[in-house]
């Protein structure tokens, strides 16, 4: 059991890596900076779960689920534009991977700037019901 969830969180940190690779190479064309913030919690819907995982200036600072959706709140409190994507991975009570998803627009967020943004389920759930709690991966590209 445990290796089957691992295997899934590995294929979601490539899928994530894959992504961010892609897109900042065809977008700089050169090398990058990257950087990952991992953080698992127990689900809570319709309340704003403080994170406040911080990285050189990159703030990720809450999520919420609501609906079927992750909303994210990323504060960017660096001197240059940064540009993110986040995966997350949901789990029921017996550690059973339910979902997992990415954010795939790599949104750019600018120096000194609040992004929000959200992930939706809406192609494995409907609502949250039956899920203990989730592993997100948040990326941060400079």
């Amino acid at each position: 059991m445990a290796k089957r969830i691992r295997f899934s969180l590995f294929i979601l940190v490539a899928m994530i890596i894959l992504l961010v690779t892609v897109t900042e190479g065809q977008v700089r064309g050169g090398p990058f900076i990257f950087h990952r913030i991992s953080y698992s919690g127990k689900m809570v819907v319709d309340k704003v779960i403080p994170i406040g995982i911080d990285h050189k200036g990159v703030k990720l600072e809450a999520i919420t689920f609501s609906g079927n959706a992750a909303l994210f709140i990323v504060w960017n409190r660096t001197p240059r534009h940064v540009k993110t994507t986040v995966g997350i991975a949901l789990f029921d009570a017996n550690n059973r991977l339910i979902a997992a998803e990415s954010y795939h627009r790599t949104p750019t967020i600018r120096s000194g700037k609040q992004a929000n943004f959200g992930i939706k389920f809406d192609r494995f759930i409907t609502d949250f019901e039956g899920v203990a709690r989730f592993h997100l991966v948040f990326s941060i590209v400079e």
